[in-house]
């Protein structure tokens, strides 16, 4: 008996440990890790996108003027047409955004003002969750983050986590940006941007990656900008891709009676100052 169980042990031994890895949860990684990093960004850059999309999501954002909790609905049509409403817990709209591309309107429920613009960051990103270009939002929304402009790239693939870690540098404005990204699915789990000129620092997460159609959506967003103290959450309810719209949610005239404020871009408004210049100087 104590031969039979000493012959038998080698095997239990791989048993236990083949059952030791799988309680561990062993990190899969790709036979044929990708090593050049502009070819990750082409396989990121390919990844279709949808036309238009619908999404209803639970929102929590907290920020240095406090916490907020409801909902939150986009309609959106690539790349820059946008329709965003912010709801209550009972979906009573509590303020409106929207842009059919070169302009855009912003009131609020009850307001006396509203609000109309070039769609410009600048003016934009003020009225919009997180300060975010339109662009930059449809695409945070469909887990296509926004990619600096660089000069210089570096790949690994990190075997703790099973995941791509891209680095881009831009030395002319000291912009760093980190990518992790799924190298089977090629999601993007998370990036950071870094500037250290006005201390600028975004951390954008994404979870929960659904098929929806032709595309992969994440279910689950987060946005931090540390420079703004912006820490916003969606979960997503609701969410559905090349959908045809009824009418056309993008452009919004202002309510009736509110008082119409125009919102100038950092260019008009140079514009402006230089007319009053010259207006002084007759």
């Amino acid at each position: 008996m104590a031969g039979l169980r000493r012959q038998h042990l080698p095997l239990l031994l791989v048993l236990l440990g083949l059952a030791s890895t799988a309680c561990s949860g062993a990190v899969r990684l790709p036979e044929r890790p990708i090593d050049d990093p502009e070819v990750l960004l082409a396989t990121l850059r390919a990844r279709p996108q949808p036309q238009t999309l619908y999404l209803y999501a639970r929102a929590e954002f907290y920020s240095d003027q406090g916490v907020r909790k409801g909902k939150l609905l986009f309609m959106a049509g690539a790349p820059d047409r946008i329709h965003v409403e912010a709801l209550s817990p009972t979906d009573d709209m509590l303020s409106l955004l929207a842009s059919p591309g070169a302009e855009f309107v912003y009131y609020e429920r009850g307001g006396r003002r509203c609000i109309r613009g070039t769609t410009c960051p600048e003016n934009t990103s003020r009225f919009l969750p997180v300060p975010l270009s339109i662009p930059q939002v449809i695409g945070l929304l469909a887990g296509q983050p926004p990619v600096i402009e660089h000069g210089g790239a570096a790949l690994k693939l990190r075997r703790k986590t099973g995941l791509y870690e891209l680095r881009l540098e831009d030395p002319a404005s000291g912009t760093t940006q980190i990518l992790t990204v799924d190298p089977f699915d090629f999601d993007v789990v998370s990036t950071t941007i870094t500037r250290a000129s006005d201390d600028l620092k975004v951390r954008l997460d994404f979870d929960d990656y659904r098929p929806q159609g032709a595309y992969r959506l994440p279910r689950k967003i987060r946005a931090r900008l540390d420079q703004h103290e912006t820490d916003l959450s969606l979960e997503v309810r609701e969410v559905e891709a090349d959908l045809q719209f009824k009418g056309d949610p993008f452009t919004v005239h202002c309510p009736r009676g509110a008082a119409v404020e125009r919102a100038l871009c950092p260019e008009e408004l140079e514009e402006l100052e230089a007319q009053e210049e010259e207006g002084d100087d007759g």
